[in-house]
């Protein structure tokens, strides 16, 4: 699980999802909820953040056998901010491997729920300063980079499910459907199922 908060250390942390994973873990379901720097905070931003999530991903697969996961049957849930982490990290293993961000065999789980996440950055972009402050967008996706951190730009590896609330002012529908469009228009785009 991957926790929104407009990627800033001023609105939210892992306690935003605590009483989700509670109540999944009561249907026996292990939680891994991750935590990473927000843009705002020392080393966030534009590679700090995306390199935490990558690496808190990865390390699932490390502690594997410790807990006794079934990584086959692993889902990444994001929310809001959080949605766009998780959909980026189910992507990252498109990057060249002459990005900062990229990593030789990052950790694919089965599936992605991005619940009100934000999938296309680059559409999305213009709605970061009125929601989430001055100085975040640019600290997280710096327009030389935006390429590689918007989920849109990038080449999905599982199966992706999004969910958003008709009522949502933040991060409505239409941002859902901003990343499917883009996701169906690119050409060789298709995810595997579970």
């Amino acid at each position: 699980m991957v926790h929104g908060g407009c990627w800033s250390a001023a609105t939210a942390d892992r306690e935003q999802l605590r009483h989700l994973g509670a109540e999944l873990v009561q249907y026996g379901i292990a939680i891994w909820s991750i935590g990473c720097r927000r843009a705002n905070e020392a080393g966030g931003g534009y590679p700090g953040t995306y390199l935490d999530v990558g690496a808190a991903i990865d390390r699932a697969r490390e502690d594997a056998p410790r807990y006794r996961l079934d990584l086959a049957r692993t889902v990444l849930v994001g929310h809001s901010a959080g949605g766009h982490l998780a959909l980026w990290a189910a992507s990252r293993g498109a990057l060249p491997a002459s990005s900062p961000l990229h990593a030789p065999s990052p950790f694919t789980s089965c599936a992605v729920i991005s619940l009100d996440g934000v999938g296309d950055l680059r559409e999305f972009a213009r709605f970061v300063p009125l929601h989430c402050g001055s100085g975040i967008l640019e600290q997280l996706a710096p327009s030389e980079a935006l390429g590689e951190v918007s989920p849109a730009a990038l080449q999905p590896a599982t199966a992706i499910v999004l969910v958003s609330g008709v009522l949502d002012r933040l991060v409505p529908p239409g941002v859902a459907h901003d990343y499917t469009r883009a996701l169906r228009t690119a050409p060789g785009r298709a995810a595997p199922p579970c």
